[in-house]
């Protein structure tokens, strides 16, 4: 059942206007990955861009779910502190030698991906990469979708679940909805 019927050049052009839209908001970062991803497949699905078959073909594939279960299986090794030491590691040294460093890390992922499957060497390394990244610059960086976990304002505590980018003991400001 179709809602419209398009031509394959508008089909074309509002796929394009579709896809556009959700990379800005992707690097907007004004609502959460999945919510922009969701939102996006939905409005192909509903202007008949996208056949329901075709969708559903793709779901049945274990491979978007395969990665899913990697995003998952990351975001649990951050939050878990199971990379921790490793990250703090890397992050010493890129204090004071990013190049090195980075070199390292890159060494690292080589070595690894010759003897395991590369699939879960980049589940592994990217966060590393990631609070990399954040340290290495001294410059201002806007992060958004931050949670706040507690407040503590007898010890003046704010937890925060999530990456917080630069440098340790550096200022952190927070802004917008508390």
């Amino acid at each position: 059942m179709e809602f419209f019927d398009f031509s394959q050049s508008a089909e074309a052009v509002i796929a394009l206007i579709v896809v556009g839209a959700m990379f800005l908001l992707f690097l907007r970062e004004a609502f959460p990955a999945e919510v922009v991803a969701i939102g996006g497949v939905s409005m192909l699905l509903v202007l008949g861009v996208l056949p329901y078959d075709d969708a559903l073909a793709v779901l049945s594939n274990p491979a978007p779910w395969t990665i899913a279960a990697l995003f998952i299986v990351m975001g649990a090794l951050t939050r878990t502190g199971a990379l921790d030491r490793i990250i703090k590691t890397a992050e010493q040294q890129a204090g004071s030698r990013p190049t090195l460093a980075l070199g390292v890390m890159l060494a690292v992922v080589l070595v690894a991906s010759g003897f395991v499957n590369n699939t879960p060497v980049v589940v592994m390394m990217l966060p590393i990469f990631t609070q990399m990244a954040g340290r290495m610059g001294n410059k201002k960086v806007t992060t958004k979708n931050v949670i706040i976990a507690k407040i503590d304002p007898e010890n003046n505590i704010l937890c925060l679940m999530g990456s917080v980018p630069g440098k340790r003991n550096g200022f952190v400001k927070i802004t917008g909805k508390i």
